[in-house]
């Protein structure tokens, strides 16, 4: 008999083959989400004219969406929402995690019509403010430094939302980690024997986030757009107008591409323009220079903890 997994996260349970320890364990249940090893996966992907060609690494086929990762294995998000995954030989099941735990939850949740976003979420007493920027602008880095001025993280990297009757959206805890990279991990002075690396040779680590956000829904407040400052410039935190709250909504969404060969450009939008509408969106813009990243900390927490934040408050009410 099978050894099933079940865990807590986005507000699903997961039933899975694989170990995920990522996600929250959880008591076995009716899943959402169900996880399987076999060779469905291969076989779809065999579908296609040509599997060589690079676009094929996403692609669809005739039984769910397939995603090839060279030389470890090929992932099928099913029709009805389910994975199955068919490792190669050799399979580094700790890099396909990497996919699961991103770019699947991405798939997945695209195809519920939700908004997922790339950012990590920070959850402090008038909801929740997810950061959101290119890569490398230190979302992650500056999460886990809230994460040790006391506020709960939510997420590090893949945030999907969920919109409620009231126009209102909500997000649940994912991910259990961070991935940080060893020179933030220097400024948090925590040190990286024992912790496992994201990718071989790759200095970027998972690191345990000891204050996990409750397993409920939370509200989102804001989304701050993490922007590079000149080097002796200080932090600096400012309104953005709606019509570039859009668009920066819409350029951190979580693989934009996906959204294209998903076909679901049109409820994307929707989605986007609601939560434009919806939550306040800000730029932070910042010296990325990690010795002064306690500056931003410090911004945020003068926000939220000052006249802004009452109005945040007011407009849940």
């Amino acid at each position: 008999m099978t050894l099933m997994h079940y865990y807590r996260g986005y507000g699903l349970l997961f039933e899975s083959q694989i170990e995920l320890p990522e996600l929250a364990p959880a008591s076995p249940g009716p899943a959402d989400i169900k996880i399987a090893i076999n060779d469905r996966a291969s076989a779809a992907f065999k579908e296609l004219a040509d599997p060589s060609r690079a676009e094929y690494r996403f692609a669809r086929t005739s039984v769910g969406h397939v995603m090839n990762i060279p030389d470890h294995a090929v992932l099928l998000v099913s029709s009805n929402q389910d994975v199955v995954l068919s490792p190669s030989d050799g399979c580094d099941m700790d890099y396909v995690r990497l996919f699961i735990i991103g770019s699947v939850i991405g798939i997945l949740f695209h195809l519920r019509g939700q908004l997922v976003l790339h950012g990590a979420a920070v959850l402090h007493d008038a909801g929740v403010s997810v950061f959101v920027g290119e890569s490398g602008a230190g979302k992650s880095t500056l999460a886990a430094h809230m994460c040790d001025r006391g506020f709960s993280i939510l997420s590090d990297d893949t945030l999907p939302i969920t919109q409620r009757n009231d126009g209102s959206f909500v997000a649940w805890p994912g991910s259990r980690v961070f991935k940080l990279w060893r020179d933030a991990l220097d400024a948090l002075c925590r040190d990286v024997d024992g912790l496992r690396e994201v990718q071989v040779d790759a200095d970027k680590f998972f690191t345990p986030n000891p204050a996990v956000a409750p397993d409920m829904p939370h509200q989102l407040i804001e989304v701050i757009v993490l922007s590079e400052g000149e080097d002796d410039a200080p932090p600096h935190l400012e309104r953005l107008p709606n019509l570039r709250a859009l668009q920066q909504i819409n350029e951190n969404a979580y693989r934009p591409q996906m959204v294209r060969l998903l076909g679901r450009e049109t409820p994307h939008f929707e989605v986007t323009a609601a939560l434009a509408g919806a939550v306040r969106t800000y730029r932070l813009t910042r010296p990325w220079n990690l010795g002064r990243i306690g500056e931003s900390v410090d911004t945020m927490l003068h926000h939220w903890n000052g006249a802004t934040l009452d109005s945040l408050i007011e407009s849940k009410a």
